[in-house]
C-alpha cells in the first residue's frame, strides 16, 4: 500500500529547518556553494580506480582537504538487480560517516564512530571511484545496514518513501535521501554543506582546515593546496586559529563561520558581540602584555568577518598562536560567560 506522506515536502522542510538553525554567515556560504562553478568545490583526487567494482561492506575514503579524510561504506550493491531498471542498475547505496580523521589508514577507520552520518544517504555510480573521489580502503562486515540506519528515500514524482531498491516504506525514515543517482559534484556539495554547518569537523588535534568559501580556502586553492599546511612542527592546540603558509608568509586567522557561531543568539549591539576587529584588538592587547618585544614582526590584516595576523617569522607566530589561543578563550569566558554550544571554543571539539 502506498503510504502518502508528502515525502519531497518533508525532505525539503528538513533541509530548510537545518538551514534556519545556522548563523547568517553559514546560510550565505551554503547559498553561494549551491551557485558556484564546479571547479570551486572540487575534492582532492585520491586514486583513480577504474578497475574497481564496488561490493557490499566496502569501506572508502573521501578527502575534502589535503590531510583531512572522511570514511564511508557501501551498504548495498547493486541497488537493484532488475536489468530493466537501467537507471539504478549497478549503482551503490553508500553512507559517509560524520567523524573525520587526519590519516586514511585502516587504524583510523577502526577508531571512528560509524553511527552518525555526515550527509544524507546517497545512491552513487562507480564513476566516483573511477575519477578518484572515492578510494577503496578495505572490506568489512555490515554492522549497520540500510534497515538499522533507518534509511529511506523521497521520490520526486510520488508522495512516498522507498528503500534504495524502490520498495515502498510505511513510515518516515530517520535518514532521508533523494531516490536518484547523485553525481560526484552533488556529493561534493553535500559534504561541503555539512562542513559549513559543522565547522568543528574541520578542527582536529593536529590540523585546522578552512571552511569552504572563506578567503583562506580560496587563497590556498589558488596556491594549489587545500590544506592549511604541513602541521608536523605546528602546535596541536591553537584552535580556533587556522594556520596558513603562502610563499614564506605565515598567517593565523579566525574566519566568519567561527565568528558567526560565537555570536549565535546575540545582537550586534551587545557588548559581547565579537568580530574580526574585536579579536584584533584582543590580539594587540595580548602582544602588548605578553610579547612586548615583537615590534612589527607580527602585523594584522583583519576585516569585520575575519581576524588575520601575519608574519615572516614562523617560530614567532607559532609562539603567538599557542599563547593567544589559550588567552583568547579565557578572555571570551570572562567577558560574556559561557556561551554554550555556539561558542568559538566549543567549535574546537576534537575527532
Amino acid at each position: 500500500m502506498l503510504f502518502d506522506t508528502g515525502s519531497i515536502a518533508v525532505y525539503r522542510s528538513r533541509r530548510e529547518k537545518e538551514l534556519q538553525l545556522l548563523s547568517k554567515e553559514q546560510q550565505d556560504l551554503i547559498n553561494r556553494l549551491g551557485n558556484c562553478p564546479e571547479e570551486d568545490k572540487e575534492f582532492v583526487i585520491l586514486a583513480r580506480e577504474q578497475n574497481y567494482l564496488p561490493n557490499e561492506g566496502d569501506f572508502f575514503a573521501i578527502s575534502p582537504r589535503i590531510g583531512l579524510y572522511f570514511f564511508g561504506q557501501v551498504l548495498k550493491h547493486p541497488v537493484t538487480s532488475d536489468k530493466s531498471d537501467y537507471f539504478f542498475l549497478n549503482k551503490s547505496l553508500v553512507v559517509i560517516f560524520k567523524e573525520g580523521a587526519i590519516s586514511m589508514d585502516s587504524q583510523s577507520l577502526q577508531r571512528i564512530n560509524r553511527k552518525e552520518l555526515l550527509v544524507r544517504p546517497l545512491i552513487v555510480d562507480k564513476w566516483c571511484w573511477d575519477v578518484g573521489q572515492f578510494k577503496y580502503i578495505n572490506t568489512g562486515s555490515l554492522e549497520l545496514n540500510e534497515e538499522k540506519y533507518d534509511i529511506g528515500f523521497a521520490v520526486l514524482d510520488q508522495d512516498c518513501y522507498v528503500s534504495a531498491d524502490g520498495e515502498h516504506l510505511a513510515h518516515i525514515p530517520t535518514h532521508v535521501g533523494l531516490h536518484s543517482v547523485t553525481p560526484p559534484s552533488g556529493i561534493t556539495y553535500e559534504v561541503e554543506r555539512a562542513l559549513i554547518a559543522n565547522p568543528q569537523l574541520l578542527v582536529t588535534e593536529r590540523k585546522s582546515f578552512p571552511v569552504w568559501g572563506s578567503k583562506e580556502y580560496f587563497s590556498m586553492k589558488k596556491a594549489g593546496k587545500t590544506e592549511v599546511c604541513d602541521m608536523d612542527d605546528i602546535p596541536a592546540n591553537i584552535a580556533p586559529l587556522l594556520w596558513m603558509e603562502t610563499e614564506g608568509i605565515f598567517t593565523v586567522c579566525i574566519d566568519s563561520v567561527f565568528l558567526g557561531s560565537a555570536n549565535a543568539g546575540l545582537d550586534q549591539g551587545e557588548q559581547t558581540y565579537v568580530n574580526g576587529y574585536t579579536i584584533e584588538a584582543m590580539a594587540q592587547k595580548y602582544i602588548d602584555t605578553s610579547m612586548p618585544n615583537v615590534g612589527d614582526e607580527i602585523t594584522f590584516d583583519s576585516e569585520a568577518s575575519l581576524f588575520s595576523a601575519c608574519s615572516s617569522n614562523k617560530s614567532l607566530l607559532i609562539k603567538f598562536a599557542e599563547g593567544f589561543s589559550v588567552w583568547l578563550k579565557k578572555e571570551l569566558d570572562t567577558e560574556s560567560g559561557t556561551r554554550g554550544r555556539g561558542s568559538i571554543y566549543y567549535r574546537q571539539s576534537k575527532f
